[in-house]
């Protein structure tokens, strides 16, 4: 009778990849890696990397540079140290004095100190409390608006900000009150916001609770924290704490984190009036070890990208070769980001590009857009599937960032690190695909795809296979030739889409599957696209969504831009973007829809959207075979083992699975950088099995599923942290224990 089943296999970890392998590690090539380290390029480069003028395509100087720093930690009057004080609420306290409950914005006014107090040394006896997690001490903080916060030492009111969370925060059920304790000469007013959220007040989960205390005749400012209760939610912080001067021009940052903190402080603050030490660069992260590339001024001291004047600039790689065809490429890196609107479509926009080596014909991989919060802040790593038409070839790569204009520019930039290009064993499998030039119905169908309504409902939409850009008969240009799906009514003679209301239609593929070992999809498509301001997110919105079975809600691939008229067609083509490309790699397949939506009736006298030659293909790693049979449990079940997620270096999502196990068991997750081969039968005489892996790590109890038959499943989350040595092997093996038999008959061990 069997008690313990093991299932093994060994992976493999890269500095942002990990594949599931058998006996032998997958064969992963690295061909390009750049993490910055090395010592300084020569003038004109970053790396391995090249300085080029993006328009002109000519080597030239930009503010790309390898960078050790990311800002100058402001300091100008007080000495900043930890205070490890518990925290402890004034609530409850008899002596508080309520200043807000609920509420947006606002300060409190006057309130008159008992004491008077020096700050930056000037003597001052008021406070005014802001509800946005400061005080001042003057009325109103000398205007200004309250809820944008800034990096202490900028001279934009409010200014004498005292701000232990400075943020744009919201009163939903929070509350602000203020206390004097204690009698002179060495009373204290303590100042605190209790259970703020980040603003907007929809309950989507922050929560902050922290004081600000000011002691009479030391002068001594304290700010404490309530990490207990702190809490992320939906809407990200993004708080400024520390200090500065009645007129803004000095300033003392406590974290170094500018107006960009995230997280709470570990511990509280006290800023003492004295000489602070000179300010000296704050390090990057520490995941990005001692240098990265950069784009700002920081070589020259000046931590933005603010010249006075729209600046770009790209630092291109050296070739990289791919020698397999089928091959699948994967693009690993690091950054943190900071620029003007999160880097919109509209301001500071980062992108990642690909051409064929030497042609200088530049496509879009992806656009980073977002922040990530301070420079010294976690680092985010971006993973992607290059495209398949690499694969095989000789090509580059390239980073580039573009101010558009001169305004908003006063941010950090782009630190990007790590940067890495693997080729796996692997293939590109086509899962989907409709020319619409056959199989259609009018009225129920254009090719394969359904017309629908954007809620579901089968409806006759503008949707329609269509061969002319007009009336005249102009037929739609090559590669669209023959019959594409549009979006217009050209069907009746009318080639827009206006129809004197706002309009909205869908077309919804047949369901399919995607191969197992997906790890990621590109779906491409020819088009044609004219409509109201090149189709932004406000007016007449062309979307390609993705979902994992016909019950499930629609989420979001790409976003379709720009204008691509009848005689000049475009060709589309993205492996990244929403949250719709994972949801069908999780899901195995699922359905893809095109989507338009003109929000208004205005504008809509335009050609509209057409779509032809419509694929979505799958990118796949090929694992080597397993090792060794199972070894059954009591049941007769050999488990399996597997990874769920894309394993990436700070991925906190990665998990390695068991299943087919014998339900309503123990797991026990067993972990090695080494193996063995161990016969079970040494301590449980009579079994036939091998242990593969030594007990080195081992995670346990893991509870296994109940249920019939072998459907026992469990799953262990390994967030993957940075700093993992680049092709360490790490091995891993399930044991399944049955714990009603053991340790009463012989062991059973299941091997892969």
């Amino acid at each position: 009778m069997s008690l313990l089943s093991l299932r093994r296999r060994p992976l493999v970890v890269l500095p942002a990849l990990l594949l599931l392998a058998g006996a032998a590690h997958a064969q992963v090539t690295t061909l390009f890696s750049e993490n910055f380290e090395g010592p300084p390029a020569p003038p004109g480069n970053v790396g391995a990397y090249t300085e080029v003028d993006p328009f002109s395509g000519v080597p030239a100087p930009t503010l790309w540079h390898e960078e050790a720093g990311c800002g100058i930690c402001p300091t100008g009057g007080y000495i900043i140290t930890p205070n490890a004080s518990p925290f402890s609420s004034i609530v409850s306290n008899p002596g508080a004095v309520l200043v807000f409950s609920g509420g947006d914005d606002g300060y409190s006014g006057r309130i008159v100190a008992p004491f008077i107090f020096q700050h930056y040394g000037v003597a001052f006896q008021l406070v005014d409390i802001s509800r946005n997690g400061f005080l001042t001490p003057f009325p109103g903080g000398g205007g200004g608006t309250d809820f944008i916060n800034d990096v202490p030492g900028n001279p934009n009111p409010p200014n004498g900000v005292i701000g232990p969370w400075w943020d744009d925060t919201f009163h939903s059920g929070g509350q602000t009150l203020y206390e004097v304790q204690g009698s002179a000469p060495n009373r204290r007013i303590v100042v605190e916001w209790n259970s703020l959220e980040a603003f907007p007040g929809n309950a989507s989960g922050e929560n902050a609770t922290f004081q600000a205390v000011i002691n009479e005749t030391t002068n001594v400012l304290e700010f404490h924290y309530d990490n207990a209760t702190f809490a992320l939610g939906g809407d990200t912080w993004s708080a400024t704490v520390g200090t500065e001067s009645f007129d803004g021009t000095v300033g003392d940052d406590a974290t170094c984190g500018g107006e960009d903190n995230l997280l709470f402080p570990a511990t509280g603050f006290d800023l003492t009036p004295g000489v602070p030490p000179p300010p000296t660069p704050t390090p990057i992260s520490s995941c990005m070890g001692t240098e990265a590339a950069a784009y700002n001024q920081g070589d020259l001291g000046t931590y933005t990208f603010n010249t006075g004047a729209a600046n770009e600039g790209a630092i291109e790689s050296p070739a990289v070769v791919s020698t397999s065809a089928t091959s699948t490429l994967l693009m690993i890196f690091d950054f943190t980001k900071q620029s003007e609107g999160g880097g919109s479509a509209s301001f500071d926009q980062c992108f990642v590009e690909t051409s064929p080596t030497g042609a200088g014909t530049w496509s879009t991989l992806m656009q980073i857009a977002g922040n990530s919060g301070p420079c010294v802040g976690p680092i985010q790593t971006q993973m992607a599937i290059l495209p398949p038409a690499l694969s095989g070839t000789s090509f580059q790569h390239r980073f580039r960032f573009d101010t558009v204009d001169s305004v908003g520019n006063d941010y950090f930039g782009w630190y990007v690190d790590n940067v890495r290009i693997d080729e796996a064993p692997g293939s590109t499998v086509l899962a989907y695909s409709e020319n619409f030039d056959s199989g259609t119905t009018p009225g129920v169908t254009v090719g394969n795809m359904a017309e629908e309504d954007s809620f579901g409902s089968p409806l006759d939409v503008l949707w329609h296979a269509e061969t002319n850009c007009d009336a005249g008969g102009t037929p739609i240009p090559a590669p669209l030739a023959g019959s594409a799906a549009a979006y217009n009514q050209g069907d009746l003679g009318n080639y827009t889409f206006n129809t004197g209301v706002a309009n909205s239609g869908a077309l919804v593929s047949p369901s399919f599957s995607v191969p197992a070992g997906t790890i990621g999809l590109t779906v491409a498509f020819d088009y044609l696209k004219e409509t109201e301001g090149g189709g932004t997110t406000t007016f007449d919105q062309c979307f390609v969504e993705g979902r994992s079975s016909p019950f499930a809600s629609w989420d979001p691939m790409v976003q379709v831009a720009g204008i691509q008229a009848c005689f000049s067609p475009g060709s589309f083509a993205a492996n990244s973007g929403g949250s719709g490309f994972s949801t069908l790699v999780a899901g195995g397949g699922g359905q893809l829809r095109l989507r338009f939506n003109t929000v208004d009736s205005v504008g809509n006298a335009f050609l509209g959207w057409y779509v032809d030659n419509l694929t979505l293909t799958s990118q796949t790693v090929a694992l080597t075979p397993t090792t060794g049979a199972p070894c059954p449990s009591s049941g007769g079940c050999g488990p399996t083992i597997s990874a769920s997620g894309l394993p990436a270096v700070g991925n906190s999502t990665f998990a390695i699975t068991l299943g087919s196990a014998q339900p309503s068991t123990v797991a026990v997750l067993v972990l090695s950088a080494g193996t063995t081969s161990i016969p079970i039968s040494l301590f449980i005489p009579g079994n036939a099995c091998t242990l593969l892996v030594p007990l080195v790590v081992l995670i346990s109890p893991i509870p296994v599923s109940p249920g019939a038959g072998c459907s026992g499943t469990a799953s262990v989350p390994l967030p993957i942290p940075c700093g993992i040595p680049a092709g360490i092997g790490i091995n891993a093996q399930f044991a399944v224990i049955e714990p009603a038999i053991f340790p009463a008959s012989p062991l059973s061990v299941s091997m892969t």
